[in-house]
């Protein structure tokens, strides 16, 4: 599973959402390898197009949230091991 922030320096709304997603992953406890991997839009073109929408949160190439992310859901999600 491929799970990315789409972030930008110095943006508070993008920390809280990492630290929400490394939070429900640890609670989780699945035994599944979450690799997170966070992305700066400003160093590639063809993200620039959320420069207004971030944080972003993409889960297998598929947006699952923008500007935060419901804990609940998103333990649901990565519990159901449906990740399309």
């Amino acid at each position: 599973m491929k799970i990315e922030i789409y972030s930008k320096k110095n943006c508070h709304l993008c920390e809280v959402m990492f630290n929400t997603v490394n939070e429900s992953i640890l609670e989780l406890n699945t035994g599944y390898d979450f690799n997170v991997e966070v992305i700066d839009i400003e160093t590639k073109a063809e993200l620039q197009k959320y420069k207004l929408k971030i944080p972003v949160l993409m889960i297998d190439g598929k947006m699952f949230a923008k500007y935060e992310v419901n804990k609940d859901k998103l333990k649901k999600k990565l519990k159901s091991g449906n990740f399309n």
